[in-house]
C-alpha cells in the first residue's frame, strides 16, 4: 500500500485524495511518504559554471499586449 501511495504522489496526486483512494488518513500518507525521503541519496552540492544561455525571442506576446491595450483604449474612449 505504502509502494502505491509513493507512485501516486509522484504522479502529482494529493495527499488526502490519496488517502481517500487507500482508505487511509491523509497524515499516514504524508509519515510515508517522509519516511521514504529520508532514503533518497543527497543533493549533489557542487555545481557547474554555466558556459552558454539561451534566449528564446518573444515577439509575438508583446505585439499582441501593446494590440489589445490599443483596442481597450480606443473602445473606451468612444
Amino acid at each position: 500500500m505504502q509502494k502505491q501511495a509513493l507512485k501516486l504522489y509522484l504522479e502529482g496526486t494529493s495527499f488526502r485524495v490519496i488517502g481517500r483512494l487507500l482508505n487511509v488518513h491523509h497524515q499516514s500518507v504524508i509519515n510515508w511518504i517522509n519516511a521514504q525521503a529520508t532514503n533518497l541519496p543527497p543533493q549533489v552540492s557542487e555545481t557547474q559554471a554555466t558556459h552558454t544561455i539561451e534566449i528564446d525571442e518573444l515577439f509575438t506576446f508583446p505585439t499582441l499586449i501593446s494590440k489589445v491595450s490599443c483596442v481597450l483604449l480606443f473602445r473606451h474612449s468612444q
